[in-house]
């Protein structure tokens, strides 16, 4: 078992002992989420904080992050990383004038920077909110939509449907928050706010992180925890070979018997139960017999790498860090498979006949990795007032059969059929466009209203949606177009919502 202390700044002159959490359990799972860029892990009680099936007392994860690093033009690191003990995030937006992270109103709307929403409480919204005696919930009304543009934030953050395409939040006439699944936890982060006792540089990160769930009858859903983050370069550096990822402290029920491995064709990293029974250890329950096998699959990009987390996870340098999320070990040097030859995944076949630990005769160990993620820009290179967007998801499951690889089988299966609903989601969220691209965008709409066809002028090339005031999507098109048909939908107002971030309203007769 681990002990570890988060001594963290939350802003530069202010110390606390661990970070402000919650956690998400509408489902199958009950997983700790905090607001450092830390999740799974409870510093509160120094415990593993991902607990699957929920209410078992058995873990899965003790630890898992997001982190980022690349190069500037003079070849220095900008990083924004995390361990168990401290972090290079902070909550809150980024602005440019470090003074401004210590305003009253900043601390006092960001300090805690976890909001927790339902799905069921924004339908109600959206069906009562003109009621008479109608009072809006605070999860509703505190929902940070807008930032405040005066004191250098973004003037929006969280998403929200926008009814009169006034840029502005507004829930008391009937505008809601935007969310993914059943339950939410959203998460704001900066890199800005303090010095980064990592010592790297700062990025001028703006980081948000949707943590989401589905209470499902489809057991692979129910076991799920999705993650969507939103990363955006709110610096004036350009970074070339930029990367991300996480690096995963694996705590399988007994956190000393666990083998690691890597399906890359699946986009999956995972760990497994070096045997067929998982025995308590320090007072924590096992899994017993047949233990499961969980892993961490990327949805909208690719699995880049899945390397061991070497040298101490307290104890590496940020350019040992972007090694690691670069496919390498902490000196920069490369890991050779089975044939010897140069892998970024570590034990990349999965079954008796593979290569993994257990073939290799190796000792079971308290897991610890680092997995790399594609970001989908196609240089490398993270400018100045860009974003781009990371989908995970968090998978288990149980070993059907007393096959010693029975769990990992059927993980890649659990994690194939999750993809497969993730794909029928058509969550828009690969766009790189820089907002001084966006605000150059221009699309003209006519006839407005319609009483079918609408034409787009300037949209040939521009992603977007179309969803009705209930939020139902009507229609997407991910590489543009030059005009949408209405005609099979009922009179009433559509929002049409572009990759860009804005947004028109379309009225049909």
């Amino acid at each position: 078992m681990k002990r570890f202390l988060l001594n963290s700044s939350l802003f530069l002159s202010v110390s606390c002992a661990f970070s402000q959490q919650s956690d998400i359990s509408i489902n199958n799972v009950s997983a700790v989420i905090n607001n450092n860029g830390t999740f799974f892990h409870d510093y509160g009680n120094q415990t593993a904080g991902y607990e699957i099936p929920k209410n078992s007392g058995k873990n899965a994860i003790y630890f898992m992050n997001l982190m980022g690093a690349g190069m500037d033009p003079n070849g220095q690191l900008k990083a924004a990383l995390s361990d168990y003990v401290s972090t290079d995030f902070f909550p809150g937006p980024y602005v440019q004038d470090f003074q401004n992270y210590q305003t009253p109103a900043y601390v006092s709307r960001f300090s805690e920077s976890l909001w927790v929403i339902e799905k069921t409480t924004i339908d109600d919204h959206i069906a009562h909110w003109n009621d008479a005696g109608y009072v809006v919930p605070t999860s509703i009304s505190n929902w940070p939509g807008n930032g405040d543009v005066t004191n250098g934030e973004s003037l929006i953050l969280a998403p929200f449907e926008d009814l009169d395409g006034d840029n502005l939040y507004e829930p008391e006439t009937g505008e809601y928050p935007i969310i993914r699944g059943d339950k939410a936890i959203l998460s704001i982060l900066n890199d800005g706010a303090g010095i980064h006792p990592s010592g790297a540089q700062r990025i001028g990160l703006e980081l948000h992180i949707l943590f989401y769930q589905y209470n499902s009858v489809d057991p692979a859903i129910n076991n799920t925890t999705f993650i969507h983050s939103r990363w955006y370069n709110r610096g004036t550096q350009t970074l070339s070979d930029f990367k991300v990822g996480s690096s995963i402290d694996f705590d399988l029920g007994n956190s000393q018997d666990d083998y690691y491995g890597t399906a890359p064709a699946h986009n999956l990293a995972y760990v497994y139960n070096a045997d067929l029974n998982d025995e308590s250890n320090g007072g924590l329950p096992g899994y017993g017999v047949n233990p499961p096998a969980v892993g961490i699959v990327a949805l909208n990009t690719g699995l880049t790498s899945h390397v061991p987390l070497t040298g101490g996870p307290n104890s590496l340098s940020p350019i040992q860090y972007h090694n690691l999320l670069s496919g390498y070990d902490n000196f920069g040097s490369y890991f050779y498979d089975d044939n010897n030859q140069i892998t970024t995944y570590m034990y990349n076949e999965e079954g008796v006949n593979g290569w993994n630990q257990y073939t290799e005769g190796l000792a079971p160990e308290d897991v610890r990795t680092v997995a790399g993620f594609d970001t989908g820009i196609s240089d490398g290179i993270f400018r100045p007032l860009s974003s781009f967007c990371l989908d995970l998801a968090v998978v288990y499951a149980e070993n059907p059969s007393s096959d010693f690889f029975g769990s990992v089988a059927h993980l890649i299966t659990v994690a194939d059929s999750v993809q497969a609903f993730y794909d029928t989601q058509m969550y828009e969220c690969q766009s790189t466009l820089s907002l001084e691209q966006a605000d150059l965008v221009s699309v003209e709409l006519f006839p407005n209203p319609t009483t079918g066809f609408v034409t787009l002028k300037g949209a040939e090339n521009v992603p977007f949606e179309v969803h009705s005031t209930d939020g139902k999507l009507i229609l997407r098109e991910m590489k543009g177009a030059s005009f949408i048909d209405l005609s099979h939908v009922q009179a009433g107002i559509y929002t049409i919502t572009f990759s860009t971030g804005t947004s028109a309203k379309i009225c049909k007769q």
